[in-house]
């Protein structure tokens, strides 16, 4: 998903993890579908960068992916980015 920056917030509502979220929940409106997308989208952004979570970070990324998807997103991207910019600088 890494992209960005974004400029505002319909750039990363136009992200297509975004998108299918939204789309989900429209299809099969029930609670929790954006929160699990959320969670996913969150979950491959840290294990992409191999980040290892303990239980408080954990309750973290739950916490962040009951708020707005959006948000979820960002921070996801925020995490790509910078860990393809570590790549790129050599740091692994």
């Amino acid at each position: 998903m890494s992209t960005g920056p974004f400029d505002s917030e319909a750039e990363v509502r136009a992200l297509p993890a975004v998108t299918a979220a939204f789309e989900a929940s429209r299809k099969a409106p029930k609670p929790g579908v954006l929160t699990e997308h959320a969670l996913t989208i969150l979950a491959v952004a840290l294990g992409t960068a191999d980040v290892e979570l303990g239980d408080y970070d954990q309750r973290i990324v739950d916490l962040l992916a009951r708020g707005e998807i959006q948000t979820a997103a960002v921070i996801a991207s925020w995490i790509e980015r910078a860990y393809q910019n570590g790549l790129r600088d050599g740091h692994e």
